[in-house]
């Protein structure tokens, strides 16, 4: 009757908040020759496999038991499977690791055996054999060796598991480089001619795209530039010189076509100008005059990324920009330009 309630409570407990437990029993280690000795460290084997097994990562649940701990269990190395039978019953686990090591002069012999508590037999041996003096290298495999058997006898897997991914905000930015004309219009066109357009600065180039198809991707591309544009009266008029100045948020809308190497672009965004002009004239001193306005852009493209690993583009945009000072003012930029990726820094952390 003390056995069948035993049995009772042990199975409650084995199923209650754990998918499978398995307990791994002293082993018996013991020394084959005269001179032969075995040390603590030796002894203590199980404890060892125990603490390997534990840290191990299962993709079902598994609950280890380190018997040798147990101080309500009686500590002995189980070498039978009748015994191996009393002590899943007393414990109300599952399985029963249990088994030998044996030193000699030579080599450590190992035979480890895995126990079913439902089935009532063994349903996995592992065996091992290493050098005598490498312990330490004998447990790491021998306890290599009993979590694929376990893996094995449960149908389970070794849950894998990433380390936290280094953020490297380089690996998102790309250099932006362009060079231009610039077109005032349509009535500024009658006295200024546009002369130089320069752009500068980081656009986020690698972010995950908004679809993507068999030959086509949809992403955004947000950035931050400087740009420089220069500019004078047409000849007949007083001799004047501008210089624009601007800072600018760009969002582009990218339709890549062709694996990502010919690229159709959209794009429109906010700035701040700031101007500075510089008069000549014949009856009074240069005249200087400088302003800051708020301005919108849009503009449209292509690109194409010459290279095999898509880190270099080149290509040509059309902006069209709508200044608001006073007076309503227009201009148009076109320019070449070429976008440089930073080299992806590679994360070093590995899966377990």
């Amino acid at each position: 009757m003390k056995n069948i309630i035993i049995l009772v409570l042990s199975v409650l407990i084995s199923v209650s908040g754990w998918g499978i437990s398995i307990a791994v029993t002293p082993f018996n280690v013991y020394s084959e020759g005269e001179t032969v000795e075995t040390t603590d460290m030796e002894k203590s084997a199980s404890n060892f496999v125990y603490q390997y097994l534990v840290k191990e990562r299962y993709a079902k649940l598994i609950k280890f038991i380190d018997v040798s701990e147990k101080k309500d269990v009686p500590s002995f190395a189980v070498k039978t499977e009748k015994e191996a039978d009393e002590v899943c019953i007393y414990l109300g686990c599952d399985y029963l690791v249990f088994g030998y090591i044996k030193k000699t002069n030579l080599f450590y012999d190992v035979e480890l055996r895995i126990y079913s508590f439902e089935r009532k037999e063994v349903v996995g041996i592992v065996y091992d054999r290493h050098e005598t003096g490498d312990f330490l290298f004998m447990i790491k495999e021998l306890s290599s060796k009993t979590s694929s058997k376990i893996m094995e006898i449960t149908k389970t897997q070794k849950e894998e598991t990433k380390k936290p991914t280094k953020f490297y905000l380089s690996n998102y930015i790309g250099f932006y480089i362009a060079a231009g004309y610039w077109i005032p219009f349509p009535d500024w066109w009658d006295v200024e001619t546009g002369f130089v357009y320069g752009e500068t600065g980081l656009k986020i180039v690698r972010l995950p795209s908004l679809y993507t198809g068999k030959n086509i991707s949809i992403s955004l591309r947000p950035g931050f530039t400087f740009g420089y544009a220069f500019g004078m009266n047409k000849p007949g008029f007083l001799e004047t010189y501008y210089h624009q100045f601007l800072f600018k948020f760009p969002v582009d809308f990218n339709l890549m076509l062709f694996n990502e190497k010919i690229g159709v672009i959209t794009g429109l965004g906010a700035q701040v100008q700031f101007d500075f002009m510089y008069q000549v004239s014949k009856y009074r001193d240069p005249f200087t005059n400088q302003s800051v306005a708020f301005s919108l852009f849009v503009s449209t493209g292509f690109e194409y990324w010459i290279d095999k690993k898509n880190t270099v583009c080149i290509g040509l945009n059309n902006t069209f920009d709508f200044t608001f000072y006073k007076n309503f003012y227009s201009d148009y930029k076109i320019a070449l330009y070429t976008i440089i990726k930073i080299p992806e820094i590679k994360n070093e952390e590995k899966s377990e």
